[in-house]
């Protein structure tokens, strides 16, 4: 039995349990191209419905090939099936280690039980909103990570904040005493694995929260250096059980956003304020090369507006999600952020069929107390903000004093960062103004690996992913043989068409890409 290429990524996507609108986003196609390719495959199956399908595919994979002259003949396989080719990855650890009480009579273990379960619900809420996995560690405990399957350039500050409002949690829950150790890692892990078994990462954060006391939160150097100004520090320390320099979360302790305001001053500020000050949106879209500068744009502005007395609030959506995923997470970050203040309590516990459509309430309810600002990270947040408010969406928040800052993704030649104020409205975003600033130097991660391209090919099909192997082995790819994977490769920025072939777009991209993926016989043993 044969099937082509597109079916085989149907297929891939349906065995992992995801709707048709999924698919269709996944894939860029319409969701009735998605009822066709089914449509096809139960025919060729004989079977008669979505799970049906699965089984019997998985029944006759030894019969089964996809034609394709990119060698995706597996790709289209559950992970368990293919066979598994590994990357390297960053990983962001958060493991709460429970401070049981001892001799305690069978009323406080019983006390302690329930807590502990409570808190577990918190973990999970939290760990889904800002797309993380959390793990129940055997003999008490929990374990949060970031990074696996999928990337995110804010991983280390992802795990960074879970861990404050698990402190802030543990602190109305005083009977339960915990220790939180947090650790970033380069790792090399099978790619799109759904669960990490075993990682330097994990090893590091355990070990700190094991030499933590109850209530401290130690944080590894690496977490610090590329996490960004989100947090204040105690000095580094090499002393006490961890081998490696950590230092301590100073969770109470407030950053002084005037002193970094006042750092790194941002030409476009007077004009953003004064659009809120005529209760009107004001939509910013922050571009750059590479996409971590971007990252670091959008800190230097969520600091400006909070030096201005603005309530700010940082949404972090997942990388390459369906509009329902996105807005889910997004709805739960902005519940959580707006549960500290007194108008946050109207907009919790409010559910509408679309998570879009909650999303907008809330922010409308939020914007009625003041000027709000809401910075939205991710690789290319803006189109996936777009995707899910639609064009009345977008209508609605036209008369809000609301400030929305986005990510596009840059697909100039050179590296550069800018500010691109579209007004009320984002139309096109050549139509708005452009303000190009000074090159931020990002951080380095551990083994010079890039956390912002293995976030960039997280976005990538499977079919386009083995295209990226063999670009990067061959120093080119002819046009013809990328056929329909061509527009997909050039949105991620990292390739450029010249002399009607496909190439990296510097050498530098190139380097890194190939050391991203590991070959069979390298060393795994951080996996």
């Amino acid at each position: 039995m044969k099937l082509s290429e597109r079916q085989g990524e149907v297929l891939r996507l349906l065995s992992q349990g995801k709707s048709n609108k999924e698919i269709a986003f996944e894939l860029h196609i319409a969701e009735g191209t998605v009822k066709q390719h089914l449509f096809t495959l139960y025919k060729k199956l004989g079977v008669t419905n979505r799970a049906k399908a699965v089984i019997a595919a998985a029944a006759l994979v030894g019969d089964l090939n996809v034609n394709s002259t990119a060698d995706t003949s597996t790709a289209w396989l559950p992970k368990e099936a293919a066979m598994a080719q590994y990357v390297w990855r960053m990983v962001s650890t958060v493991v709460l280690q429970p401070k049981r009480p001892p001799d305690a009579t069978a009323t406080a273990r019983a006390k302690f039980d329930q807590q502990m379960m409570a808190l577990q619900v918190e973990a999970q809420m939290l760990s889904e909103g800002l797309d993380g996995l959390l793990t129940v560690v055997p003999g008490g405990g929990l374990m949060i990570y970031f990074g696996v399957p999928k990337n995110h350039l804010d991983d280390p500050a992802r795990a960074l904040f879970l861990a404050s409002r698990v402190h802030a949690w543990l602190q109305t829950h005083s009977f339960l005493q915990a220790s939180i150790g947090i650790a970033t890692a380069a790792e090399v892990v099978p790619d799109n694995a759904k669960v990490l078994y075993r990682a330097e990462s994990i090893d590091m954060a355990r070990a700190l929260a094991l030499s933590a006391e109850p209530m401290q939160v130690l944080v590894s150097e690496i977490t610090c250096r590329l996490a960004g100004p989100v947090a204040r520090y105690s000095p580094p320390r090499n002393i006490g059980l961890p081998a490696f320099s950590h230092r301590e979360l100073l969770v109470h302790e407030q950053v002084d956003v005037r002193a970094l305001a006042a750092k790194t001053p941002l030409p476009f500020m007077p004009e953003i304020l004064a659009n809120t000050r005529e209760h009107k949106a004001m939509w910013v879209a922050v571009e750059g090369w590479p996409p971590q500068s971007s990252l670091r744009l959008q800190d230097a502005i969520a600091i400006a507006l909070q030096a201005q007395n603005i309530n700010t609030y940082r949404i972090r959506l997942p990388t390459e999600a369906a509009p329902e995923r996105t807005g889910r997470c997004a709805c739960t970050q902005l519940n959580l952020l707006a549960r500290q203040r007194p108008e946050g309590a109207a907009i919790l516990g409010r559910t509408r069929e679309s998570t879009g459509q909650q999303l907008l309430e809330s922010i409308q309810l939020l914007a009625t107390h003041g000027p709000l600002a809401l910075i939205f990270h991710g690789i290319n947040s803006h189109a996936a903000l777009l995707q899910l408010f639609g064009e009345s969406g977008i209508r609605q928040l036209e008369n809000c004093p609301v400030i929305l800052v986005t990510s596009v993704l840059s697909d100039g030649q050179d590296s550069h960062i800018a500010a691109r104020l579209l007004g009320h409205r984002p139309g096109t975003l050549s139509s708005g103004k452009s303000y190009r600033l000074a090159m931020p130097k990002p951080p380095l991660a551990p083994h010079g690996l890039h956390a912002d391209l293995a976030t960039l090919v997280d976005t990538l099909s499977p079919a386009a992913r083995n295209l990226i192997r063999h670009v990067v082995n061959h120093h080119a790819l002819a046009l013809r043989e990328a056929k329909h994977l061509t527009p997909e490769l050039m949105t991620t920025g990292l390739f450029i068409v010249k002399d009607e072939q496909i190439r990296c777009r510097d050498e530098a991209v190139r380097e890194t890409l190939n050391a991203f993926y590991v070959e069979e016989g390298e060393s795994i043993s951080g996996s």
